[in-house]
């Protein structure tokens, strides 16, 4: 505890003086006490200076500086792997009963000197502590992501992760980054492969038209099987439309069974393939599995049409490619008989530029009122841009150029985006600088940002003229948007269906329908299913503040109704997780004395991942702690881990020290103190016969 001033600390010299040459006068002059022992005197004249020097003193307003330590248990997460596969195997009865009563007791053992906190997970971290392997799916990375976040700049001492070591979703664990604390892991589950035939994968398109043929590929494993074949079925609404006695691959190795089927009805169509049960498998949940494939009656066909060779078009070609709805041509300028007839959709990269004009080809789009993308570039030829009378003016008079990060328009509503994080690190595109100019309504999706400023400039925004949509793209780049995904993700979904979508806003027309759903057909029964849902005016305007009532109807014709969420000008509703099976939701509102419906089918289909794989995989758990300095323990070795986690030299306690200023003023037990010295000496005076 220290003390500060208000003003100098020296003024408490004179008011030593003061005080006592006041107490000493007051005395001296009193003869009431002339005749009193001279020590009773002096002892008065004490309490009355040290009364009168406190009280002067307080006009110095002191400060007094505090000190708390505050000391830290180290932390310890008991990650507990809550999945169905933890139940699978002979060991079933013991980790329901046993084991649960074990890791209870040690994170109670642990807490006498740790600060212990359980967390259970399967398809993520779950919000409760109640371990009971019900998880529909195993996410061993989505812990240590938890941690980082939950305990960012704690005291950590340790993590314990129990687990069988199958992860079917997330990252691979053993390539996560090292941990700055040890990793204890509980080995749990069977590793020795027990009698089992199963489907391991089906391989389709998930899309394919009417009147194809298309290949379905069944991956089949077997394990401790002494059986030589077994059937294999495919069914459709109960009606077979494949079976076949197939020969059994060797224990331990998966064999391929090629299947080719035919489209021959409109929609989404549920297929079950079904493998023979064997006697005495372990379990006969994965000898059943599902597949869906959609089959539709056209395609839309889609021109991207380039100055010259680019990593953009290759970018753009492949996202498209993963559509199989899309039908995608690349062709450059220089090519011969290049025509925009007959297609739905024509992609421009670079053009007009200086040495292809390009007058024909936007000539025929205009003539057949084709959706058209625009992808401004270094090579385009801004002067000849602006006389093609588009939606745009770029009024770029000279080659100079900028980088434009891209920032998501929080009002933009016309689509969804799943992951609006993936735009906001995006490299950024090369784009003129200028001062553009928009004729008409636009609906903006991305900003610049320039030089770490955002600016009222668009990056990529649409235009509708005469029900024909168009697009423009500001600038050149997107293949390193493509290559950054990949880099975050190890996958190009992000980029993929943002291409996809904006492609898909272009090319779609105005609907008759005003009241207009966008869902998708198909749901596994591990994800939320989430809707959401427009409403347009005579002048196509989105219509905000409507009561959409959605019917949600089962099978079995079981209904419930929701009303949607207003999200900005648009509706959006969360029916959560449903179980496998068919539904239908009829989406119903009024406007202006009128009313309008929407109908959507749905599927939901059961993944099952837990029982696809059934053999523990502890391989995995020596990797994670071999790399964060931990052990492996086995669950009868669970008393192990207190002991190892005690001889631990770097987990130890740490002392917080916490600084804080407050006035003398706030301590009342300092104004007793004053009021003692007061009430001493008035006491005294009175018992030796003064006043």
């Amino acid at each position: 505890m220290k003390f500060y001033f208000e003003y100098s600390p020296w003024l408490l010299i004179p008011m030593v003086i003061v005080a006592v040459a006041i107490a000493i006068f007051l005395y001296h002059k009193d003869k009431t006490f002339a005749e009193i022992e001279p020590w009773k005197k002096r002892l008065m004249t004490a309490l009355r200076a040290i009364f009168i020097f406190l009280t002067l003193a307080l006009l110095l307003n002191p400060i007094v500086k505090h000190i708390t330590r505050d000391i830290r248990k180290p932390i310890v997460v008991i990650a507990q792997d809550n999945s169905k596969s933890i139940l699978y195997n002979k060991d079933s009865a013991y980790y329901s009963t046993e084991y649960t009563k074990n890791i209870s007791q040690l994170a109670d053992d642990l807490s006498e000197k740790y600060d212990v906190c359980l967390l259970p997970f399967s398809d993520g971290v779950e919000n409760s502590d109640s371990i009971n392997f019900t998880g529909d799916a195993t996410n061993i990375s989505s812990v240590f992501n938890e941690i980082s976040s939950r305990y960012a700049g704690a005291n950590m001492g340790a993590v314990i992760l129990a687990t069988d070591g199958i992860y079917n979703k997330g990252q691979n664990p053993q390539y996560a980054r090292p941990a700055k604390y040890p990793v204890m892991c509980i080995a749990m589950g069977d590793t020795m492969p027990r009698k089992d035939l199963q489907i391991k994968d089906i391989v389709h398109n998930s899309v394919t038209f009417l009147g194809n043929k298309f290949p379905v590929r069944i991956l089949v494993s077997a394990d401790k099987c002494t059986e030589k074949q077994a059937q294999i079925k495919i069914t459709r609404k109960g009606a077979n439309v494949y079976s076949q006695t197939i020969d059994l691959p060797e224990n331990g190795t998966t064999r391929s069974v090629e299947v080719e089927l035919t489209a021959d009805l409109i929609g989404l169509q549920q297929y079950k393939v079904s493998l023979q049960h064997l006697d005495n498998e372990t379990s006969y949940e994965n000898n059943d599995a599902e597949f869906y494939i959609e089959v539709i009656d056209k395609r839309s066909k889609i021109l991207i049409l380039a100055d010259a060779p680019h990593p953009d078009v290759g970018a753009i070609r492949a996202a498209l490619k993963s559509n199989p709805d899309l039908e995608v041509e690349a062709k450059y300028m220089y090519e011969s008989n290049i025509t925009a007839k007959g297609y739905d959709l024509v992609i421009t990269h670079q053009l007009p530029s200086v040495k292809n004009k390009a007058q024909g080809i936007f000539a025929e789009i205009e003539k057949f009122a084709i959706p058209q993308i625009i992808i401004l570039g270094t090579n385009t030829s801004y002067g000849d841009f602006d006389k093609l009378g588009t939606d745009l003016k770029t009024n770029a008079n000279f080659n100079a150029f900028d980088d434009a990060v891209p920032v998501l328009n929080s009002a933009f509503n016309s689509f969804s985006i799943e992951s609006p994080e993936f735009l906001q690190q995006l490299p950024p595109l090369k784009v003129p600088y200028c001062s553009p100019k928009i004729s008409g309504e636009s609906k903006v999706l991305l900003y610049q940002t320039i030089n770490g400023i955002k600016t009222d400039k668009p990056l990529v925004f649409f235009t509708d003229r005469d029900n024909r949509k168009c697009c423009f793209v500001m600038g050149e780049g997107l293949w390193r948007w493509r290559i950054y995904d990949y880099k975050q993700s190890s996958s190009n979904e992000n980029f993929n269906t943002l291409i996809n979508k904006i492609v898909r806003f272009t090319i779609t027309k105005q609907q008759k329908n005003k009241l207009s759903v966008e869902a998708k057909h198909l749901y596994t029964d591990n994800e939320n299913i989430i809707i959401t849902a427009e409403f347009y005016n005579d002048a196509y305007e989105l219509v905000p503040d409507l009561e959409i009532e959605a019917t949600l109807k089962d099978s079995a014709d079981n209904e419930f109704k929701y009303i949607m969420e207003p999200n900005g000008n648009a509706y959006r509703i969360d029916l959560g997780r449903l179980a496998k099976g068919s539904y239908t939701c009829k989406f119903a509102t009024e406007f202006d004395g009128n009313k309008y419906e929407t109908n959507i089918a749905i599927m939901v289909r059961n993944m099952n991942l837990e029982a696809q794989n059934l053999t523990a995989n502890h391989n995995v758990l020596f990797a994670i702690a071999g790399a964060n300095g931990g052990k492996v323990y086995y669950p009868t070795e669970m008393s192990k881990i207190k002991d190892d986690l005690s001889s631990n030299p770097d987990i130890q306690n740490v002392a917080y020290e916490k600084e804080s200023l407050s006035s003398i003023m706030d301590f009342w037990y300092l104004f007793i103190c004053i009021l003692l010295f007061a009430t001493a000496e008035w006491f005294l005076r009175k018992f030796w016969g003064g006043y």
